[in-house]
């Protein structure tokens, strides 16, 4: 049903781009033009949807899902009929899921701490679900997604059983890989039923292969496809040991694993909660050190969403676009952008302090990095600088006299009283601006001429 993409679909969703098939139907990612968001459409296969019992019963359980509101849910927002086709309608989730990450590691397995991330998640997402009386009964890789931001979600609850009813809403619907002996024979599924498909995907993500793969020793005359070789062994083989796929995986957490692969479901962690326990115990991982999200960014940049197609862009000119997703930086970028700038803030701190300890000056004009440190001297040995304006610095009974190049006095003969200290200071050279007096001598000193004038007295001067 490719042929959707460029169309409006009861008149409120634009689809964008087809993004996968599978048992139930294809997905394609569309736009909301009422609410302004992208969604996932699946659209159900012909057999499904022409069914009216099915239908009733799956309409009667999608109602159900609505109220499944929980971080690690996509939310669901039910399902609608056309006359052309029945579709569900979920969140879109921009980023990939953990079946297109196991496809990457190329069978090889995830670290222990990256699997209980995934597990902590899933495990929450279940549990909350299971309290509200609804089963999954299609837990596997595929349907756990991560978005750009590494928070994971459960998905797809289109086969699950809600209270009210005794089997998934769509019989024997499910991926045989995953799918619990009483599952495969139709019986009554609970709890563990997700349990015993949790701990198929765990093996999975430990040892890069599932435990059943329908190629194994006694599956060769069990059926004549794949999948039915694979619900035999569910049904009759024993699981293998996973240290003899990974001989690294503890043996705690070998026998959690095999534990939660019973046949008989009463064998089983009795819900999601107590595997998720029993696995961090294995482990030795306090539950509060296990991340909420994925941290392994550089997958993601892989899987981008995918992009609305020219068809659909000229036929729906007139719509808002999506949005495009914002950059995300991880906590250490953060971290190494905030460090670098209280550095340089504290960088240019110390230069401003620098700069303008420089231009300060002192008694003899000269910078603060060439002054000889004042010491704590008594008064009486200590030489006072005065800095007093010029138009005030009429002394008299002053010895003044006139100064040479060596700044001597010419004269130490007392002025007279009276005498003009104008007259003196306009014989003064014009770098000259120091007024010396020491004991009963004077003399003008080299300084710098302006509207202030210093005079170092001595304790004579004051009396002493």
């Amino acid at each position: 049903m490719k042929d959707l993409i460029g169309k409006i679909v009861d008149n409120h969703y634009r689809v964008d781009a087809f993004i996968a098939s599978g048992g139930m139907g294809a997905v394609y990612r569309v736009w909301d033009l009422k609410r302004n968001v992208a969604l996932a459409m699946k659209v159900l296969h012909d057999d499904l949807a022409d069914d009216p019992t099915i239908f009733t019963r799956f309409e009667r359980e999608a109602n159900a899902l609505k109220k499944l509101a929980h971080p690690n849910i996509v939310p669901f927002y039910g399902i609608r009929r056309t006359s052309d086709f029945v579709f569900l309608l979920e969140r879109f989730i921009d980023g990939p899921s953990l079946k297109d990450i196991l496809r990457q590691k190329k069978k090889q397995p995830l670290p222990i701490q990256e699997t209980l991330t995934y597990f902590k998640a899933i495990c929450a997402a279940l549990g909350y679900a299971h309290t509200n009386g609804v089963v999954h009964c299609d837990v596997k890789p595929g349907n756990i997604m991560i978005d750009q931001g590494g928070n994971i979600y459960l998905t797809d609850f289109g086969v699950a059983r809600h209270s009210d009813s005794t089997k998934t809403a769509l019989g024997m619907a499910g991926t045989p890989a995953y799918m619990a002996p009483e599952q495969i024979l139709g019986k009554p599924v609970t709890p563990a039923t997700d349990v015993y498909s949790l701990s198929v995907m765990l093996f999975e993500m430990l040892t890069g292969q599932r435990p059943f793969r329908g190629d194994g020793e006694g599956t060769d005359k069990s059926g004549d496809t794949v999948h039915e070789r694979i619900r035999y062994a569910h049904l009759h083989l024993q699981p293998p040991d996973p240290r003899m796929v990974n001989a690294s995986i503890p043996s705690p957490v070998a026998d959690v694993i095999l534990k939660a692969l019973s046949k008989e479901s009463s064998l089983r962690y009795s819900s999601a909660k107590d595997f998720f326990d029993a696995l961090c115990y294995a482990i030795g991982t306090p539950q509060e050190k296990v991340s909420d999200r994925v941290s392994s960014m550089p997958l993601f940049s892989e899987y981008p969403s995918p992009k609305p197609s020219p068809a659909s862009l000229n036929e729906t000119s007139s719509h808002v676009s999506p949005p495009l997703p914002k950059p995300h930086l991880s906590s250490a970028t953060w971290l190494w952008i905030a460090g670098g700038g209280a550095v340089l803030v504290v960088f240019f701190c110390v230069l401003g302090i620098y700069a303008i300890l420089q231009k300060l000056p002192l008694g003899n004009g000269n910078s603060f990095a060439n002054t000889t440190p004042i010491t704590e001297t008594p008064l009486a040995n200590t030489t006072l600088i005065v800095e007093t304006p010029l138009v005030n610095m009429i002394p008299t009974n002053t010895a003044i006299s006139q100064a040479t190049d060596t700044g001597q006095p010419i004269s130490n003969s007392p002025a007279t009283e009276g005498e003009s200290f104008a007259e003196e200071f306009n014989q003064m050279p014009a770098d000259w601006s120091s007024f010396v007096v020491n004991g009963d001598s004077s003399s003008w000193q080299p300084g710098i001429k302006n509207d202030s004038l210093f005079f170092n007295l001595t304790s004579a001067n004051l009396g002493a």
